[in-house]
């Protein structure tokens, strides 16, 4: 948390007084940890978005970051929000210009950069990766390698579903928990979950968080999609649930950034395009 502290003051988006945060240490077992003190703080919402238009519909303080699956901000809102790059796989076309993009970004308002999207998946959005011995590889030759050009970025870990079991094998929290096993001499600052289920879920969705900050072993966590299934649900449902975590994930101590799913018309914008929708207006205010 003192981490994206201080990226606030760098972004001119608060004006504290705080300590220079730690750098990653090593835990016992080998692992890149960092040490962080985290209170509640009103900026760890971002945007989760495809058409860069909708990032200018939202003024609220309480927005700070946005990513958009890529490393290509798309003429996005960067003068209000952080851009957050992300490498989606480690295949066509996803890797082309990362190196270069990243560099770019980090020369300015970037401070963080997202590793691979659902590794664990291999339908439904996943990068496929499922080979954690593969994705370690793979993350140690594209993530941990912009560290030699831009050694400010702070860096994710891939960003796992919620599953419990795939047809290859582990997903979620297990696969995760292998895969910071396998890539111990990795630099990962810190770890990236999603979660999808019921808007009735509200414990299931607090467990699951709680088992992830224990997974992430003293890491930050970032939530970088969530939602109570976003095509099957009201949005009178969806802004119930919101009100019952959004205060939860706020103050606690563990979770530094989350992303609902997502800035898009029907969803976070309204059905025009034109401004916020019901849900979007109680994400970035309430």
């Amino acid at each position: 948390m003192m981490r994206s502290l201080l990226a606030m003051i760098l972004l001119g988006l608060v004006t504290l007084v705080v300590a220079i945060p730690a750098p990653p240490t090593a835990d016992s077992s080998g692992a890149n940890t960092t040490t962080h003190s985290t209170s509640k703080w009103n900026w760890k919402r971002g945007l989760a978005y495809n058409d860069p238009r909708v990032t200018y519909l939202f003024n609220s303080h309480k927005i700070t970051w946005m990513y958009n699956w890529g490393h290509q901000d798309n003429g996005a809102n960067t003068q209000k929000l952080e851009y957050v790059p992300m490498l989606w796989s480690n295949r066509q076309p996803s890797i082309n210009n990362w190196h270069s993009d990243v560099a770019k970004y980090s020369k300015g308002r970037t401070l963080h950069a997202l590793g691979f999207n659902e590794p664990d998946m291999t339908t439904n959005g996943g990068s496929n990766m499922p080979s954690l011995p593969g994705t370690a590889t793979a993350y140690r030759a594209w993530i941990t390698e912009i560290k030699h050009y831009a050694p400010n970025l702070w860096i994710g870990s891939p960003a796992v579903t919620n599953g419990a079991r795939g047809p290859s094998g582990k997903m979620g929290l297990d696969w995760l928990s292998d895969f910071l096993s396998a890539c111990r001499d990795c630099s990962i600052d810190f770890v990236a979950i999603h979660w999808y289920d019921s808007y009735k879920s509200v414990d299931y969705f607090k467990a699951h968080v709680t088992k992830a900050c224990q997974v992430a072993g003293g890491r930050p966590l970032w939530i970088t999609e969530f939602a109570p299934d976003p095509w099957g649900t009201g949005e009178a449902e969806q802004i119930a649930f919101l009100r019952s975590v959004m205060p939860w994930l706020d103050a606690n101590d563990c979770v530094e950034r989350y992303a609902f799913f997502m800035a898009t018309p029907g969803m976070l914008v309204s059905g025009d395009g034109q401004g916020l929708s019901e849900l979007g207006k109680v994400y970035a205010y309430a």
